[in-house]
């Protein structure tokens, strides 16, 4: 799959669908192949955004300009493991889910001032919650995970019981107390 061509009509679907709320603002998707490990290149989710990704991954930007906008990640290699018949369809349904996360904050991106120490740690726990596996190794996201009479591509249907809470709940229960606002971490 021509990752590139997918980019550029994921960000000309987001300006289509909401012209008015992002015209005058960058919009990145990101995939996460382009991200190194430690900023969320090792992600278990499909997709997701956060209102100062583009303070933590401006640097991974080839046209960053030092204006702020929204970020989307693609978990482009879990869709492409997941969803090998309908990997473009399921990239740009994902990009929709991050955009209405991105629309539905107070603004596109949290206005703050940029201090290197703080966005570093915060883009590293950040990546630290979407790289985790609520149960199992990392590799595969739980609600994907196919039962043993499923067909190739086609996830599983019945869940197990919720025993304790999930690892990124306790993720994010941990950043909270941090003092960090992780209300806005979203997750798909």
């Amino acid at each position: 799959m021509d990752i590139e061509n997918l980019i550029a009509d994921a960000k000309d679907l987001c300006y289509a669908v909401a012209p008015a709320e992002l015209s005058g603002s960058p919009l990145w998707v990101v995939p996460q192949s382009n991200l190194p490990p430690m900023l969320g290149g090792n992600t278990v989710c499909y997709g997701y955004t956060s209102p100062s990704l583009d303070m933590h991954l401006h640097h991974t930007f080839a046209d960053w300009q030092g204006i702020r906008g929204p970020v989307i990640v693609l978990g482009n290699l879990n869709i492409e493991r997941d969803f090998p018949v309908r990997t473009y369809n399921k990239m740009l349904g994902t990009t929709l889910h991050e955009l209405a996360h991105i629309l539905e904050r107070p603004s596109l991106f949290q206005p703050r001032p940029y201090h290197h120490h703080l966005i570093r740690v915060e883009a590293i726990r950040i990546a630290e919650a979407v790289s985790r596996d609520e149960e199992g190794d990392g590799t595969t996201p739980p609600w994907t995970r196919r039962s043993p009479n499923a067909k190739a591509g086609q996830a599983r249907t019945e869940r197990k019981p919720k025993r304790h809470r999930s690892a990124r709940k306790r993720a994010a229960t941990r950043l909270k107390s941090r003092n960090t606002n992780a209300s806005w971490l979203t997750f798909r």
